[in-house]
């Protein structure tokens, strides 16, 4: 059961990230200021 979660962490973890990289541009922008969760 431990494992099931820790790959489900890790795997919203990979999708945040890989949103985070889609959403900002490649260029340098302003620092992101919101804190809304998307769950």
């Amino acid at each position: 059961m431990k494992r099931a979660l820790s790959l489900v962490v890790l795997l919203t973890t990979t999708a945040a990230l890989l949103s985070a990289c889609i959403v900002v541009p490649p260029r340098g922008g302003p620092p992101p200021r919101h804190h809304h969760h998307h769950y």
